[in-house]
């Protein structure tokens, strides 16, 4: 039998059959709860999968949410939005308000000043002004986000730290300093009922028809919510790159929101506009993965990159930058992962490789086994165990 076991009674697959001799309460912290956002999302289907474990009482401390099972408990976290570095503070304080000496384990997705387990969607704050914005000076927001973050993940109640990605664990190991065992990277999930309901037939028919794309074109999806980062400009340019060898058949469909004007401009310079289509933001992103034929994101930076896993249950082949933490899922055989100064000429010289249908389809078919092993019921299982070892020890 083992500890947990022993813990909470005889254990059948994921459910009990006594009630467990003592219920764990966990505080799980986030100032949005399920909209849209990568981060917020993570959280949403994270939190509503572990609070469905016996033994277990969810609270969630937002600011603003939306409901999901009954499983979960909301409490209201009030924030003041003016001045804009009250808002940071006033959350923080408020999450300590309410939870201190009240719950067993604290598991924050934000910075506050004292938790057991924080997952880090990002990197250390002064390291994203810096490095990532280019700017000298923090406002005064920015010191009161570096100075929670310190405070909290110097606290000494701090257990474990879950990063999303390689790059994140990298960069915040730049700054802070941990025992090896406090650290463990732990990938965002995927639902593998994504695509359910959804017909790939059904999809490319719709896409198709709606933009006006041949049989024979090969769809390039890119998506993002802001164009710069995501480094829009290199596709542009390597489209226009592949142009000057031979007519190619690729064409672009850029979903999200973004300047739109600054790179219609763009393309139409590079001579590639009519080959670029700008279909905006929308919720319902499951008819684009299924209708394209190859994901391209080379970010100059992104933590992790949840489109990536979710282009890769689409079975699609994927391009992306090193400068994307979803690289740590990426091989040779199920995509590509540009340099970070990749040139216009190198990303071209891969979509000619990926004219070739059969090493499109070999590589969209490893991705789509890759992604099968990132399911969120998974990743719910592994909090929940960190939480029963935490538990064992109260």
């Amino acid at each position: 039998m083992t500890k947990h076991e022993k813990y909470f009674g005889y254990k059948q697959g994921h459910r009990f059959r006594k009630k467990p001799e003592k219920r764990i309460s966990v505080a799980v912290v986030v100032p949005k709860y399920g909209l849209m956002g990568g981060a917020e999302n993570f959280v949403y289907e994270l939190t509503e999968r572990v609070a469905q474990f016996k033994g277990v009482d969810v609270h969630l401390f937002a600011n603003k949410w939306q409901n999901g099972g009954d499983a979960v408990t909301f409490h209201k976290i009030w924030t003041i939005s003016f001045p804009r570095f009250l808002e940071p503070i006033s959350f923080a304080v408020g999450v300590w308000l309410k939870t201190r000496a009240r719950y067993d384990i604290i598991h924050s997705h934000d910075r506050i000043f004292s938790m057991d387990i924080f997952t880090f969607h990002g990197i250390p704050h002064l390291t994203w002004i810096k490095k990532i914005r280019k700017k000298r000076w923090l406002k005064l927001v920015d010191m009161a986000i570096v100075w929670i973050e310190k405070k909290g993940l110097t606290n000494p109640r701090l257990k474990k730290v879950l990063p999303v990605s390689s790059i994140a664990e990298e960069e915040m190991r730049r700054i802070y300093s941990f025992p090896e065992n406090v650290v463990e990277v732990l990938h965002p999930g995927i639902s593998l009922e994504f695509f359910e309901n959804h017909s790939k037939q059904a999809a490319i028919k719709k896409i198709r028809n709606r933009f006006n794309f041949s049989e024979s074109d090969l769809i390039l999806l890119f998506v993002g919510m802001n164009f710069e980062i995501k480094n829009l400009d290199l596709i542009l340019e390597a489209m226009a790159q592949r142009n000057k060898k031979s007519r190619n058949s690729f064409k672009l469909l850029v979903v999200g929101k973004g300047n739109e004007a600054k790179y219609i401009r763009k393309a139409g310079k590079l001579g590639v506009l009519n080959q670029v289509v700008f279909a905006g933001a929308t919720p319902f992103i499951q008819d684009f993965y299924l209708a394209s034929d190859i994901f391209i994101m080379p970010s100059r930076y992104d933590t992790f990159g949840m489109v990536v896993l979710e282009a890769m249950l689409a079975g699609l082949p994927v391009i992306i930058s090193e400068n994307v933490g979803a690289r740590d899922l990426i091989d040779n055989t199920n995509g590509f992962v540009l340099p970070h100064d990749a040139t216009p000429l190198q990303v071209s010289e891969i979509l000619c490789q990926l004219e070739n249908p059969d090493l499109r389809h070999r590589m969209g078919e490893n991705a789509y086994l890759s992604s099968m092993s990132c399911s969120w019921n998974a990743m719910a299982e592994k909090i929940y165990s960190l939480y029963l070892d935490f538990a064992s020890e109260i």
